[in-house]
């Protein structure tokens, strides 16, 4: 299933907790994507409690986990719970846990996937295959995992074999452009070829990302 921006009013649970990661130290489209999802769910007129859960992530250490699996207990009856894919990718059995006191509560426990942690840059084969095998087991134990673009629910499926849903980012359009003066005078376009070479530009000319509720990581 696949739709641009939150579900309609009637089909938004009335309770969710979001969990995601905190103290990561940077921002990213995966992070501002949590911010404006739970701006809009409350808009929809859902209560949602967000908490974030710092640790060394993806994985993290126990400590972290033990956190982690804190977070995840759903705070309501019933409660939904939707969690990051950073957080919920590698740790499986906190997972599990987790969705079985949602389940008994009544609710439904999601996994948001920005990117699946097998598919970071810089892995060596035997990592993968480990991530690869923490996030398959997180991913079988989630009532629905959820996707902010076509390419990764297509990537999801091809992996694994689900099929998520799709909820792309909207965009919120900044304010026009302003035209010259009919009364300024004479102008002169200048432009200069960039240095950098391979796909894409330098970082002086890269293009910008949607800004309403971000894209993925």
């Amino acid at each position: 299933m696949e739709r641009t921006g939150v579900p309609a009013a009637a089909s938004v649970p009335a309770q969710i907790r979001l969990v995601v990661p905190d103290g990561l130290g940077y921002t990213s489209g995966g992070t501002v994507y949590n911010t404006r999802l739970a701006e809009a769910l409350r808009m929809l007129g859902a209560a949602v409690e967000v908490v974030g859960v710092p640790g060394a992530w993806p994985v993290g250490s126990a400590e972290d986990r033990r956190r982690l699996a804190a977070a995840l207990l759903p705070g309501g009856e019933p409660s939904h719970v939707l969690v990051d894919g950073l957080l919920a990718l590698g740790a499986p059995d906190e997972v599990a846990s987790a969705v079985a006191a949602t389940r008994g509560g009544g609710g439904r426990f999601g996994i948001l996937v920005h990117l699946l942690l097998a598919d970071a840059a810089g892995l060596s084969a035997d990592e993968a295959e480990r991530l690869a095998a923490l996030e398959r087991r997180a991913l079988a134990a989630a009532d629905v995992a959820m996707v902010p673009s076509g390419f990764s629910a297509r990537r999801l499926t091809a992996r694994y074999g689900m099929v998520p849903e799709v909820v792309r980012p909207g965009v919120a359009g900044g304010p026009p452009a302003r035209g010259a003066s009919p009364t300024a005078g004479p102008r002169t376009c200048c432009a200069s070829r960039p240095s950098c070479r391979g796909r894409g530009s330098c970082g002086s000319c890269a293009p910008s990302r949607p800004s309403a509720t971000g894209a993925g990581r």
